[in-house]
């Protein structure tokens, strides 16, 4: 019988330390792993969660795993009471992929054949093996609070790390949910109250976005590039976010929408076609200074260009002094070793290289 079909209720057996059937066992649809709900169509669906998950990890590793050497039984699933079943808090990806093994109907649902192939050869030498996994080892708390210490520990400050944007929205939770400040949730994971107060309200800050009906998604997916940019300084200024906004929930207040839209633009595109102004997360510190200037961001406005921004700002000049600056302080240590290498091709070309750039530079700068 597939996971998908019933099976026993044990809910009224069940003690802290137990084993319970594979059949009551029900993916998590609040798993920080999936993505925000814009991009999972039904995220109450344990076929739509698990097909998801099939695609987006490596579920077949765990899977070839399990097939050769059985359910570890050490690597307890952490559950919490769903009615008459249980639903898995930690353990997603090593359930999807025990269903994927056990119930034809679900992998049937797989789109590419190839894919389809694969699961069916691995369940094939599960039966084949003789492992028996129709009940699993796992430890049951009555709620997920229970389990938030321990998730917080593992998955934001341990080895078996979420991506950013599930670190930011587990922890964003932790608060909400608990009414912690960002010490107290900072102790409970291991890691530092700024360190929780900038990923929170990052998170916090995309979520106003995706409110309001901005075009989030790949802000989603890129999301460290986001909460790099919004932990600078000139960001916030432009957002409008005041010292105090790390405990409210909306950061952002309501007249700088259209700013933080702007900003989303510039750094991931929009969705009317106008591509992103950076290039990669480098250039975050360049549209960083253009964001202070008036005179700079209007000339990014009007021309989506963030090196004709900032060659207006004054940003620019500081950065072309600091490389000219640099440049000159590593020539003058060539010249004084130059009498070494009279003579010298290999050294002459790349001198010479050297001089008619710096001719480039001065023709270009002057009058």
């Amino acid at each position: 019988m597939g996971p998908f079909q019933g099976g026993e209720s044990v809910a009224t057996q069940a003690t802290p330390r137990t084993t319970l059937p594979l059949a009551d066992l029900l993916l998590d649809p609040e798993n920080p792993r999936l993505p925000p709900d814009t991009t999972l169509v039904d995220r109450a669906s344990q076929h739509a969660i698990a097909l998801y998950m099939e695609t987006a990890y490596r579920l077949e590793d765990i899977a070839e795993s399990i097939v050769e050497r059985g359910f570890d039984p050490t690597e307890i699933l952490w559950v919490v009471p769903t009615n008459d079943r249980y639903t898995v808090v930690e353990g997603n990806r090593r359930l999807a992929a025990l269903q994927f093994l056990t119930d034809h109907l679900l992998r049937e649902k797989i789109e590419r054949a190839q894919r389809r192939a694969l699961w069916d050869e691995l369940s094939e030498r599960l039966r084949m093996n003789g492992h028996d996994v129709s009940r699993l080892p796992v430890e049951v708390r009555d709620s997920r609070e229970k389990f938030l210490d321990h998730l917080g520990f593992r998955h934001v400050s341990g080895v078996l790390k979420w991506t950013a944007e599930a670190k930011a929205r587990y922890l964003t939770q932790l608060l909400e949910r608990e009414e912690l400040d960002f010490a107290a949730a900072a102790k409970r994971i291991g890691s530092t109250a700024p360190a929780v107060r900038r990923q929170v309200e990052a998170y916090r800050i995309l979520r106003q976005a995706k409110a309001a009906d901005m075009h989030t998604d790949t802000a989603e997916r890129w999301f460290g590039l986001f909460y790099t940019a919004v932990s600078r300084p000139q960001f916030r200024r432009f957002l409008s976010i005041g010292d105090e906004a790390g405990s409210s929930r909306e950061p952002v207040p309501p007249e700088a929408l259209p700013q933080l839209e702007e900003c989303l633009g510039w750094l991931f595109g929009t969705t009317d076609g106008k591509r992103r102004v950076i290039g990669d997360s480098r250039q975050i510190g360049e549209l960083a200074l253009v964001m202070e200037e008036a005179e700079a961001t209007t000339v990014l406005r009007e021309t989506r260009s963030l090196s004709s921004a900032l060659a207006v700002s004054k940003g620019g000049k500081d950065q072309i002094l600091g490389a000219l600056r640099a440049a000159r302080e590593q020539l003058y240590v060539a010249n004084g070793r130059a009498f070494e290498y009279k003579g010298d091709l290999d050294v002459l070309s790349v001198a010479q290289s050297v001089s008619d750039l710096v001719d480039r530079i001065v023709d270009e700068i002057a009058p």
